[in-house]
């Protein structure tokens, strides 16, 4: 039968010998670095040591999460990070940055990569062409279905991971930047401080249509997906995972242990009905003022959202106490079996063995008793007394021939060489030797890449846009822009006619790139059908996701292809990479000029004027607020925080997402001069919600630029922000 993986969290040591305690197959857990839970207790290297050991006694693996995006001046310090725990028979590690993958695959062979939730895997696709880079399982994104995820075991043809309980993040993992731009803690390097959770009013063109009380509609209800374990199953995924390296020992025992029971009932052949006591039992630990079955049975809706409060609830104190006591108060033990043999004139002898493995230690010679000789109860005693070693003797045979004299002291020491010898055995397996494998000679795989453009005192100006307005005040105005993106949402509306619009730019010799949505799930087949005659006219594509990226590459695309902000490239070793398979790309929103000059690649496009996409959601504001209008992709609805400032959110009913943007646009009008003179020449404007004035006025102000950088009339829009300019992103 096919074996299915329950998959516990650990924040620290606590954590880790309650989800085995607990039945847990696989723990995932982080160090003191790179992991997307920077807040958490963490593993320091002798503890993390220490939980290899611990976990492979018992046959359990143990994921490193390395799912974090990594800047420039970090990515050199992964190998020596890395190294001591895959020698030391780390089993996976779960990464975000792509950069990672030529890295670990060259310097760490043996190393299983899977793809964290954080990469926004949404589409058979891009897990396919995932594994064909050497991912050898993914984390899906928690929006999708049963049936998506069916669909990426099936068609992807590798391993899938899925999360079955804990938190939600209302954003699609990985393309969230609300905590980066609001407070500068990045939720791509762990340290989101969770601007989801707080009170915002929702507006409808402008008009307050949430109520004068505070409400979250951003907050997502907890997922518990028990009363679905064996549909799961059925789906044919691998592994299942429960949320929570935050959260206490307590609960990682309690949620492990309900799952485990289940799992082992379908393994066994039954499906028993799931208990009212066992869902009773989740609901008091440490449950966000609900549970939902998240989105394996819809795409989204209002009874997933706590919409009055993004409270916890507290926790059954006598429950929390049982679980302690059952599952935390002590570690696990392995049981093995010895034979004692003690022998006048004979080294003292001690074997202890497992199913599978058997070792042998000797004493020193043993003389005969002058006075009292040793018993079989006394030996019994000492040899059996394994204290904080991870073996307990289910059975202990001994054999004294004579009258015995051996000190205390010497069969204590018969003892732990003996368990100490047993353990190396039972860990030998997992041992790795680098310089073995690799060899003593290592290449910096870290590949230089040079600069594509020398400083120079001019800048070549490109746009994207989102509305047929915009695009006409792009392609009418006097402001030479070389390059439009636009997206295939307008052609597919029929918004814009794709000839009319391709004559014009000729006419204008400018370039038209045609740009393709954020997310690419299932449910949009029949748009992928419709839009790749008009991909293939284009002078060029962009794509903003893996699952763009994997379209184009299934479709046989030749053409001109550029990968924006939202495909991470954080350093040299993922630009490298993508530069396999793109012509261009823009560079990271969260990085500051000078850890993107950290790059050594001035050849993509600096995004100087925008509004800043804080979250790409499932989830729709609109429906929340029972006002579901589809097919009718607009800006109309917004959210005020508690500052009142309003941020626009972009409702996509093509593909049933919401875009929440920045209450404020980016602008660096200011640091133009300086970017130039860093050598970055390619500058692109982004255009949302502007009407056709806002537009025209930019682009003139840029078009004054290009005459003069010492261009000094005011910047038409008077309250922006700098972004991460200056400070990138903790």
């Amino acid at each position: 039968m096919k074996q299915y993986e329950l998959l516990s969290p650990a924040g620290d040591f606590s954590g880790l010998i309650a989800a085995i305690n607990a039945g847990a197959d696989a723990v995932y857990l982080a160090g003191k670095s790179f992991g997307a839970r920077a807040y958490a207790g963490n593993f320091d290297t002798e503890e993390l040591m220490e939980a290899l050991d611990y976990a492979h006694l018992f046959s359990k693996k143990i994921y490193l999460t390395l799912n974090t995006l990594i800047k420039e001046k970090e990515f050199k310090k992964i190998q020596t990070f890395l190294t001591p725990f895959y020698e030391h028979g780390l089993d996976g590690v779960i990464i975000q940055d792509l950069g990672l993958i030529p890295l670990l695959k060259k310097e760490f062979p043996l190393l299983k990569l899977h793809g964290s939730t954080q990469m926004t895997i949404s589409n058979y696709r891009s897990a396919a062409w995932l594994k064909e880079q050497g991912i050898c399982r993914v984390v899906p994104s928690r929006e999708l279905s049963l049936e998506e995820l069916r669909e990426i075991r099936e068609k992807g043809a590798v391993e899938v991971e899925a999360f079955i309980h804990g938190a939600m993040c209302y954003s699609y993992s990985g393309q969230c930047l609300f905590s980066s731009f609001l407070g500068g803690r990045s939720g791509n390097r762990g340290r989101c401080a969770q601007p989801c959770r707080l009170p915002y009013k929702v507006c409808n063109e402008g008009r307050c249509i949430s109520g004068k009380s505070d409400i979250y509609p951003l907050s997502l209800k907890d997922l518990c997906s028990l009363p679905y374990i064996y549909e799961l199953m059925d789906a044919g995924i691998d592994s299942f995972k429960i949320e929570g390296r935050m959260k206490s020992p307590e609960y990682v025992a309690g949620v492990t242990a309900v799952y485990r029971k289940y799992m082992d009932l379908y393994m066994l052949g039954e499906r028993k009905e799931i208990s009212k006591e066992d869902l009773e039992l989740l609901s008091h630990l440490y449950i966000r003022s609900d549970m939902k079955d998240g989105y394996f049975n819809k795409h989204n809706g209002k009874d997933m959202i706590s919409v009055l409060s993004p409270s916890y609830r507290g926790c059954n104190e006598k429950l929390i106490q049982k679980l302690h006591e059952e599952y935390c108060e002590r570690k696990k033990k392995a049981g093995i079996c010895g034979r004692l043999k003690l022998e006048t004139n004979a080294n003292a002898e001690l074997t202890v063995y497992t199913d599978t493995t058997s070792v042998t230690v000797y004493g020193d010679v043993l003389q005969e008793a002058k006075k009292r000789p040793l018993t079989e109860e006394e030996a019994r005693k000492q040899i059996e007394k394994t204290g904080n070693s991870l073996f307990s003797f289910e059975r202990l045979d001994i054999e004294i021939s004579g009258s015995i004299f051996i000190p205390v002291k010497s069969l204590n020491e018969l003892r732990r060489e003996a368990l100490d010898a047993l353990s190396v055995q039972l860990l030998q397996p997992y041992m790795r030797n680098m310089l073995k494998e690799n060899g003593a000679d290592k290449s910096d795989t870290n590949t230089m890449i040079p600069s594509k453009s020398k400083n120079k005192a001019s800048f070549r100006l490109y746009a994207s846009v989102m509305s047929k307005t915009q695009l006409d005040s792009v392609l009418n105005s006097k402001t030479v822009v070389e390059r439009i993106y636009i997206p295939t949402d307008l052609l597919y509306l029929s918004r814009v006619s794709a000839d009319d619009i391709l004559k014009k730019a000729a006419e204008r010799k400018v370039k038209l790139y045609c740009s393709l949505p954020r997310i690419i799930r299932k449910r949009d087949e029949g748009y992928l059908n419709a839009i790749r005659k008009y991909i293939q006219i284009f002078d060029g594509a962009q794509v903003k996701s893996l699952e763009g990226l994997s379209f184009l590459e299934e479709i046989g695309y030749r053409g001109k292809l550029v990968t924006d902000y939202s495909v991470y490239q954080w350093n040299r070793s993922s630009l490298h990479f993508l530069h396999s398979f793109c012509d261009g790309f823009a560079y990271p929103l969260e990085l500051s000029l000078r850890e993107n000059c950290d790059l050594s690649d001035r050849s993509g496009e600096y995004v100087i004027y925008g509004r800043t996409p804080m979250m790409i959601t499932a989830n729709c504001i609109q429906k929340t607020m029972g006002n579901c209008r589809k097919n009718n992709n607009s800006f109309k609805q917004s959210l005020k925080d508690r500052y009142c400032k309003e941020l626009p959110v972009y409702v996509n009913c093509i593909h049933c997402y919401n875009e929440i943007f920045n209450a404020v646009p980016m602008s660096l009008h200011k640091e133009l001069q300086q970017l130039i003179q860093a050598g970055f020449s390619k500058i692109r404007l982004d255009f949302t919600d502007e009407n056709k004035e806002t537009v025209d006025r930019i682009l003139d102000y840029y078009r004054k630029k290009a005459d003069s950088l010492q261009y000094t009339i005011d910047f038409p829009i008077k309250e922006y922000t700098q972004g991460h300019f200056k400070e990138g992103a903790l």
